[in-house]
């Protein structure tokens, strides 16, 4: 079977070789065309760039998605690209050594080449675990490539605060829905707490990306007003997004998330165990003093500028507010 590949965007005709790329090679289950559709066709922005290897009988044996998001930065919000879903066909052959044919690396620069082109001016990653290590190894050829691995820590359900915060009350419970409100919390948290770089976090994206996971949002005991939430994906466990406008409420809203999974767990078992989570320096902060574990498992995250308009210095790391799968 020859190596030989042609990179290329994604074309309509190409959707029973990726369905078929996805149930063979993914290692994270199949896709139909529907879902395909839901996922990288109707996104609260563009349609995602998909780059695609054919072969030379003309069958599709990789893919990376570059998927059209938000980011603030600063005073401005740019367009930006999250890389996913990198797929290749396990029968493909490669030299560990060979940086320049390597599948992932064309993959990886077709896709930024085409996100320039159509005026995205970042691009980050969350890599499944061990594609960091093989991006990093052709890191050279990108400018201003940062990466990143970042602990995990995990917390029991029903934790309380060992250390309180004297934050105002709030009391919770589980989200059907994202709102407007959602809106005027992420308007306040980049005042507040502060943002200088993150994901832009409106409803729209928010639903799109989070919704079929456990939301559990923070009211004003007072006024019903929204003060924050955290939402926690329904299969690993893993807190993947958590925002309020300070750091004291980040850690009320946390533990008060732990405290209210006890409660609901009596009506019907939604979450038992442990939550993990990403520890960054903010979550390192909010979580000084606690009974923490940290299992041997890290999360990766690189990134890149593709407009020189934009420093270096503005989405330097430790300005990034992060929380995973967003």
């Amino acid at each position: 079977m020859s190596n030989k590949l042609k990179y290329r965007p994604y074309e309509t005709r190409d959707i029973k070789s990726i369905i078929g790329l996805w149930e063979h090679h993914s290692g994270f289950g199949g896709i139909d065309e529907k879902t395909f559709e839901d996922w990288y066709v109707k996104t609260p922005y563009e349609p995602a760039e998909i780059i695609v290897a054919e072969d030379e009988e003309n069958k599709v044996r990789a893919q990376m998605v570059f998927m059209p998001t938000r980011i603030r930065v600063g005073e401005q919000v740019i367009k930006g690209m999250r890389i996913a879903a990198p797929i290749i066909d396990r029968d493909i052959r490669f030299s560990d050594t060979d940086f320049l044919a390597h599948p992932l690396f064309n993959l990886f620069m077709n896709g930024m080449l085409q996100s320039k082109r159509k005026g995205f001016a970042l691009v980050y990653i969350f890599p499944a675990r061990g594609w960091l290590t093989v991006l990093d190894k052709f890191s050279h050829l990108v400018n201003n490539w940062l990466t990143a691995s970042f602990p995990t820590f995990s917390i029991e359900v029903g934790s309380t605060i060992i250390n309180p915060t004297g934050s105002p009350g709030f009391f919770y419970k589980e989200a059907e829905a994202f709102t407007e409100q959602y809106d005027e919390l992420w308007e306040k948290a980049i005042r507040d707490l502060p943002i200088i770089c993150g994901i832009e976090k409106k409803k729209d994206w928010l639903t799109f990306r989070l919704s079929q996971h456990i939301i559990i949002e923070a009211r004003d005991k007072d006024n019903g007003e929204l003060k924050g939430y955290c939402v926690i994906n329904r299969k690993s466990g893993m807190i993947i997004d958590l925002l309020a406008t300070s750091q004291s409420d980040l850690k009320e809203i946390l533990f008060g998330t732990l405290d209210t999974l006890v409660q609901m767990n009596k009506q019907e078992v939604v979450m038992e165990g442990k939550l993990t989570g990403m520890y960054t320096d903010l979550m390192a902060k909010i979580l000084e003093g606690e009974h923490i574990e940290f299992p041997d498992y890290k999360i990766d995250f690189g990134c890149t500028l593709l407009d020189k308009n934009i420093s270096a210095e503005s989405i330097k790391l430790s300005n990034w507010y992060m929380m995973p799968d967003l």
